[in-house]
């Protein structure tokens, strides 16, 4: 595993930017930065292993990834239990934890937990503001228990080589946090040289209350870079992503934002002493063009996304290209399946979407090849005697 990355080409220059491989955050306004082409593209280029997460059904991010099977590790200590009621509540637990702490007891499962807040509810002495809060749990409880006894759950996570996808689309928001937090806790323990992709990081690391994710990622951020396992945050909003994680990313990917608050908190995460691009720069950034900031460098970049040959990026971040354009060349996207096989219609399907790429490549060559002949030839030098001026030809 390399300690740096390709990222892409430097706009205006054409000059190639590699990035170090580290903790990183990228954001940008949804579906106008690319921030998942961008993440796709380093995981790819990085040689490392990853996973990320699709928490949104019908979600095109990450299609050409390999689906693997969701895992689970439950557990049933009271912090986890509250985090667990704060991210389904939105908010952080207070008063609430006394009686947590005392469902929780003797617990090994959430069904375990859940049986002891049924059991308090029935005692005739839970009255008041005991009844009010164990029905609150028996409520929260109730919309998670019966996802974990339906769902197949995976053993490990099963990381091979490249991105790796669980789809938790048809999971509630609670399970969601459950499993991410599980994955995290997987590749901290298990895993060297491999990657954790965490989508809507303000939603799952939240800023100013507890979950289940931010609790892992807090532990993960501080002991797993040691054995070459990053953190990515792919986050539309920093605002609301915890800040003592964000203050230990050294790696910032940063798109474009519209939004005036949301540009000034993008500019704020820029280190003092390095000139910082102007407002209406960064609301302007077009597709695939992020301002990479580390260390004591910031540099406007396009993205090499990881279907398009390095001629194209080049043209793109030299103005030569249309970015959307280019895009359209992009060949179709493939879902590879967790089994190793393929049958005789698959391969052929892969074949011809290879024999697809080679051709799109070959069509971004030649028309690269004819804005270079088009473009406008430079005049031969003109040389001073003291009969007159000359021109010399050039052949």
């Amino acid at each position: 595993m390399s300690a740096t990355v390709h990222l892409g080409y430097e706009l205006g220059t054409g000059k190639p930017v590699a990035i170090p491989l580290r903790h990183m955050v990228v954001t940008g306004q949804t579906q106008e930065a690319g921030k998942t082409t961008t993440l796709e593209a380093l995981i790819a280029r990085a040689g490392v292993n990853a996973v990320a997460f699709v928490t949104k059904r019908g979600e095109g991010s990450f299609a050409n990834a390999r689906v693997i099977q969701p895992y689970f590790r439950e557990q049933a200590d009271w912090k986890y239990v509250a985090a667990i009621l704060e991210a389904s509540r939105g908010e952080k637990m207070r008063f609430e934890r006394a009686w947590i702490i005392r469902a929780s007891k003797g617990a090994r499962t959430l069904a375990d937990v859940h049986r002891n807040v049924k059991r308090l509810l029935e005692d005739p002495k839970t009255k008041g503001i005991n009844a009010d809060v164990y029905l609150t749990l028996d409520a929260y409880l109730e919309d998670v228990v019966p996802h974990i006894s339906r769902v197949r759950w995976a053993s490990t996570v099963d990381l091979q080589g490249g991105l790796n996808v669980m789809d938790l689309g048809a999971l509630p928001t609670e399970m969601q946090h459950l499993v991410i937090r599980s994955s995290i806790e997987w590749v901290l323990k298990n895993a060297e040289n491999a990657v954790v992709v965490v989508p809507e990081a303000w939603k799952f690391i939240p800023q100013g209350r507890g979950t289940p994710v931010k609790l892992a990622a807090e532990e993960y951020i501080r002991q797993a870079a040691g054995l070459g396992n990053y953190l990515w945050l792919d986050s539309q909003d920093i605002a609301g992503v915890e800040k003592i994680i964000l203050k230990s990313v050294p790696v910032w990917i940063l798109g474009v934002q519209r939004e005036s608050n949301e540009v000034k908190r993008t500019l704020d995460q820029i280190p003092a002493g390095i000139k910082k691009p102007k407002p209406e720069q960064v609301a302007t950034l077009g597709l695939g063009e992020f301002y990479a900031c580390y260390g004591t460098h910031i540099t406007k970049v396009y993205v090499q996304p990881r279907w398009m040959v390095e001629e194209a990026a080049r043209a793109i971040a030299l103005g030569k290209l249309s970015a959307h354009g280019a895009a359209a060349q992009r060949p179709s996207r493939v879902i590879v399946p967790v089994e190793d096989s393929v049958n005789e219609a698959e391969a052929r399907a892969l074949r011809d979407e290879n024999e697809q790429l080679r051709a799109d490549n070959a069509d971004l060559r030649r028309r690269l090849e004819a804005l270079e002949q088009a473009a406008p030839r430079p005049e031969p030098p003109r040389v001073e005697s003291p009969r007159g001026t000359f021109m010399w030809r050039i052949l």
